[in-house]
């Protein structure tokens, strides 16, 4: 009788804490940075910086939140950042770009 109570609660923990995961593989986003011509800029991603990155820069984006700053190291030079998932894209010209993902939704802002 034990067994039997225990399989079953078992079971149950394991139904609700799938039904509260989400299990979408199908969020993978593509984001690009480019500029008129070869540059480096700054990334910081999720709180983690990366220095000196070239464009064109290209990556695979596959969580359901993030945040990101991208930074020109020239200041009169402007970035160009490009966002593509299944539910279109988004995209951003400016001197220093913050890009926000959560979920199914995206959001940019900058300044020059």
């Amino acid at each position: 009788m034990k067994k039997a109570i225990l399989s079953v609660i078992g079971i149950l923990v394991i139904l609700l804490t799938f039904s509260f995961t989400n299990l979408n593989f199908d969020n993978e986003r593509t984001i690009k940075i480019t500029s008129e011509k070869p540059i480096e800029f700054d990334m910081v991603q999720n709180g983690i910086i990366t220095k000196g990155i070239k464009t064109p820069h290209e990556f695979k984006f596959v969580e359901n939140e993030g945040n990101f700053i991208f930074k020109s190291n020239k200041e009169k030079e402007k970035l160009n950042v490009s966002v593509e998932d299944k539910n279109g894209n988004l995209s951003a010209n400016w001197g220093i770009i913050v890009l926000t993902i959560e979920n199914d939704k995206m959001k940019t802002f900058g300044m020059n």
